[in-house]
């Protein structure tokens, strides 16, 4: 008896017990398109490692559209130039709280940088080349953006610059700038996104942030409690809301309220994972291509993030993986140079310039718009993630072929468009839901797509391993071969 269906490859939802049909597992891979694809495994984008731990970077454009990004560790800045870092620190470096992360922030061609136990920074893009001391700024270890105004945030102090002055920080009626102090009971400020509006997230609460003009410019209303953002760098900005990964799980902001996206899913996975004297080192970032949000944090006894939960907001499913991070954070792609010849012909088809005489120097087609997932490994180097694909391990749910009765199966035919020999399937067996699911067989896939195994049993989940490197684009499920083979 061949199945007319196939069996899918399930949800990562590890909250929930085996018998509900959802996956454990689903692991180096994306969900895109409502199938599994590959994720991209980081390759090296610099050569020159940072001098300490990255405590953070961030990703923006110039005011010609060119991509700049930043890092920082516990006394340096640092700019990324040629695809290395090069220091841009103040004379004399910083001394910045390693149990806290980097913040930044930007207001036209100016970048913000703040860290706890450092003065609030600034470099003007095109100008010294190097960071400073903001002059007669407040202490400040978040810094984001609302409208006109630039952020400061520390402790549970609120600041705000001068109406399109970001370097004015002096209260004053006359340029709105000012400062406000936040309730206690719900913690420090941990971490801030701008836009329209804004809303700053504490450790157990969320502060909506509303612009009304005059001479009190703010409106801070107090629309989430209990729960907040466990970093500065657990908070993604996307659209007009933000993901946010809290201390109980996944949630995401839509400017208004907060909804779960792991309850009952990834949460209480998270939670037991999560070292949580570290839990100020989560750090999370999105990939607009792929519409993905990864989330690294340090499970175990690990005091660097070496687990992520991966969500695809237009699947609405979670994927996982194991890579030791430093640092994730959204780079703008590096545009096509001029001087890269192989770029320039896989762009526009040829590398001669007497070809190219339609496209201006001033062209869009020279930049790129669109940022994605860069990382620090624990080698403090900068790695992007563009080179082939991870060890991808799926499975089915749990599923019971024939009710009530054992089933002898034979054959199992992935739906994949990997490569046979690049693909292993292993099935797990039990009669009873009592029991621990135990090792049934396991065999490749030979050149016609099928694998050849002998299971049995009431209860089967498969697992499909694709091999690190190998080629593929999409992972669906299994068809399987077999007969009942007893009552129960």
């Amino acid at each position: 008896m061949r199945s007319k269906q196939p069996a899918p490859f399930g949800n990562y939802e590890p909250d929930k017990g085996a018998a509900s049909g959802v996956a454990r597992v689903a692991k180096g891979v994306l969900s895109i398109g409502k199938r599994y694809a590959p994720l991209p495994s980081p390759v090296a984008y610099s050569s020159s490692p940072l001098n300490d731990f990255c405590l953070g970077a961030a990703g923006f454009y110039d005011s010609t559209g060119l991509p700049v990004s930043f890092l920082g560790d516990t006394g340096r800045l640092y700019r990324l130039l040629k695809k290395e870092p090069v220091d841009v620190s103040r004379p004399g470096g910083y001394a910045a709280d390693p149990d806290w992360q980097w913040s930044f922030g930007q207001y036209n061609n100016f970048i913000f940088a703040a860290a706890r136990g450092v003065p609030l920074q600034y470099m003007e893009l095109g100008g010294t080349g190097t960071f400073a001391d903001v002059p007669g700024a407040p202490t400040a270890e978040v810094v984001f953006r609302i409208r006109n105004h630039m952020f400061a945030c520390a402790g549970r102090t609120v600041n705000w610059s001068a109406f399109n002055d970001p370097l004015d920080w002096e209260p004053d009626f006359a340029t709105q700038a000012g400062a406000v102090e936040l309730g206690q009971e719900r913690g420090i400020i941990v971490a801030g996104v701008g836009g329209e509006q804004g809303a700053i997230f504490q450790e157990r609460g969320i502060v909506r942030v509303t612009y009304q003009g005059g001479e009190i410019p703010w409106i801070f209303d107090e629309v989430e409690g209990g729960r907040g953002a466990c970093s500065p760098g657990s908070v993604s900005r996307w659209g007009t809301g933000a993901f946010v990964c809290a201390e109980d799980g996944f949630y995401f902001w839509d400017g208004l309220k907060i909804e779960p996206i792991g309850q009952d899913r990834v949460d209480l996975t998270f939670s037991r994972e999560l070292n949580y004297p570290y839990r100020g080192r989560v750090i999370s970032a999105i990939d607009t291509v792929n519409k993905c949000w990864m989330v690294a944090y340090p499970a175990g006894s690990s005091v660097v993030c070496n687990r992520q939960l991966i969500y695809s907001w237009a699947d609405n499913r979670w994927t996982h993986d194991d890579l030791d991070v430093q640092a994730l954070f959204e780079m703008p792609r590096d545009g096509v140079n001029a001087d890269d010849q192989e770029a320039i012909e896989a762009l526009f088809g040829t590398a001669n310039v007497d070809e190219l005489t339609d496209v201006s120097v001033d062209s869009a087609a020279w930049r790129e718009s669109r940022k994605s997932w860069v990382m620090v490994d624990t080698d403090r180097k900068v790695r992007v993630f563009t080179g082939p694909p991870r060890r991808a391990v799926v499975e089915t749910g749990e599923f019971e072929p024939n009710p009530a009765q054992q089933t002898y199966l034979s054959e199992i035919w992935p739906v994949t468009d990997a490569e046979p020999g690049d693909v292993e399937i292993t099935v797990y067996a039990r009669q009873r839901l009592g029991e621990q699911p135990c090792f049934a067989d396991s065999n490749g896939v030979n050149e016609y797509g099928c694998c050849e195994l002998r299971a049995e049993g009431r209860f089967l989940r498969a697992e499909m391993v694709i091999r690190e490197g190998a080629r593929w684009s999409e992972a669906h499920g299994i068809h399987w071969d077999g007969e009942p083979s007893g009552e129960r």
